[in-house]
């Protein structure tokens, strides 16, 4: 009869008496020891993994390092590890581990020994162990146990909860929280909230590089116009627009049949100048030999220009280089006039990048950032550079004001390059929040539209 749920009932509502969960653990282990004529009840309680004794019937204080409190422990962690009443001694036919309830039995020579685990939400919580001399543990008995440990376990959990203090309370909840969100159900709609929080938590705090891109443009460091020295014709022309070419070799020949002509011309006047100046010295006539002496003059002045205009009718290449500029052979021949380009020659050993910068992002350009060079002809080549300096003044091309940015690069010239060569240039200017990358350009439209 006393093993009837209204027993359990009137346990419980002894509970409801206790306001703080000491007081209600110490009324239930009393209630428990008086009801089934135990020597001593104990209550466990889970904190971090391990079971510690809450409450001892009939002992206010006890000291927690006791030998006889850690034997307790540890046979209380054995029914809580398992999830299952531990009873001894055993039955032949248990299935359940109780080499630790052995172990108390020994050591207090209690002689029979139960424990009844207190569940919340399905999961074991805190453990009732119950020891006894006189007589074992029957049936009757462990059901109604069961039965207490289901009605009373709710009240001990509240007040439990209710007496820690404000941080304890919230950290349960945060792991509360946190396990129903790693849990088994609704796993797709978790995984794809916790990949929410880490991508908004990476664009806020995170930090990624900010490349500014522009375009550039390979020249050479040093570049000289070969012109026509005076009117004339080509007779040959032995280069090409792209021609790689020595220091003094020749680019192209004038046509020298009019020079050699004139100088024939001004090798004749000059003879006959000295001769007319001989005879007029031999018949003493002064006036006639001056003038003789200054035509004389005149026509070697006239062959010394030939002789130099002959010298200078093969156009050489002033250093090694390419030929950059100028396609003459299909002017074979033709006329061409004084201070008429024939070719831009560059130097090949030495070469410089200018590359362009849109001025919505020259502010964040200094002297001495890194650049990557990729040219449109072998992209998967990048060139490392650095920034030497910025023109000052911006250029209008295609409605877009540039700037101008000056690039020295940092390893030797490959042989593939070719001054005017281009391509796109990634400078590096420095980390940014990924949100500010993404959101710049659009911020920046609304403050310039309407001033925000």
């Amino acid at each position: 009869m006393w093993a009837s749920s209204s027993n359990a009932l009137d346990l419980l509502a002894t509970l409801v008496l206790g306001q703080k969960f000491v007081a209600a653990s110490m009324m239930l282990v009393n209630e428990l020891t008086n009801r089934l004529q135990a020597d001593r009840v104990s209550l466990g309680w889970e904190k971090k993994g391990y079971v510690r004794v809450k409450a001892i019937s009939h002992m206010e204080k006890f000291e927690k390092n006791m030998d006889g409190v850690q034997s307790l422990e540890t046979a209380m962690e054995e029914a809580y590890e398992q999830d299952a009443e531990v009873v001894w001694p055993a039955s032949d036919d248990a299935v359940v581990v109780s080499r630790d309830h052995g172990r108390l039995v020994e050591e207090q020579t209690s002689g029979h020994v139960v424990s009844v685990p207190l569940r919340k939400e399905g999961k074991p919580i805190a453990v009732l162990t119950l020891e006894r001399k006189s007589t074992p543990f029957d049936e009757n008995e462990l059901r109604w146990l069961r039965l207490c440990a289901d009605q009373i376990a709710p009240r001990l959990i509240a007040l439990e909860t209710r007496d820690v203090w404000f941080g304890a309370r919230a950290w349960r909840k945060i792991r509360g929280w946190a396990g129903s969100l790693v849990g088994v159900e609704h796993t797709g709609a978790k995984l794809i909230a916790i990949l929410g929080v880490i991508l908004v938590g990476f664009l806020i705090f995170g930090r990624w590089p900010h490349r500014i891109n522009g375009s550039f443009e390979l020249q050479a460091e040093q570049s000289l116009v070969m012109p026509v020295p005076f009117e004339g014709f080509l007779d040959e022309v032995l280069v090409d627009k792209g021609d790689l070419v020595e220091e003094g070799e020749v680019l192209v020949r004038l046509d020298t049949r009019d020079l050699l002509i004139e100088k024939a011309s001004a090798l004749g006047d000059l003879n006959r100048a000295l001769r007319e100046a001989e005879k007029a010295r031999a018949e003493g006539a002064l006036g006639d030999m001056r003038m003789g002496e200054a035509m004389a003059a005149q026509a070697r002045a006239r062959l010394d220009r030939m002789e130099d205009r002959l010298n200078r009718t093969e156009i050489r290449a002033p250093f090694a280089g390419a030929v950059v500029e100028g396609d003459l052979r299909e002017r074979s021949g033709a006329p061409v006039r004084q201070g008429e380009m024939l070719f831009r020659v560059a130097r090949w050993d030495a070469m410089r990048v200018q590359a362009t910068i849109d001025e919505r992002d020259i502010d964040y350009i200094e002297p001495g950032a890194v650049v990557k060079l990729i040219f449109a002809s072998r992209p998967n080549s990048p060139t490392p550079a650095r920034v030497l300096r910025v023109d000052p003044m911006a250029f209008t091309e295609d409605g877009a004001n540039l700037f101008v940015v000056h690039c020295e690069i940092e390893e030797e010239g490959d042989a593939w390059w070719r001054p005017g060569m281009s391509g796109t240039a990634r400078v590096d200017a420095g980390k940014r929040a990924p949100i500010w990358l993404l959101t710049r350009r659009t911020l920046d439209y609304f403050r310039l539209r309407w001033g925000w």
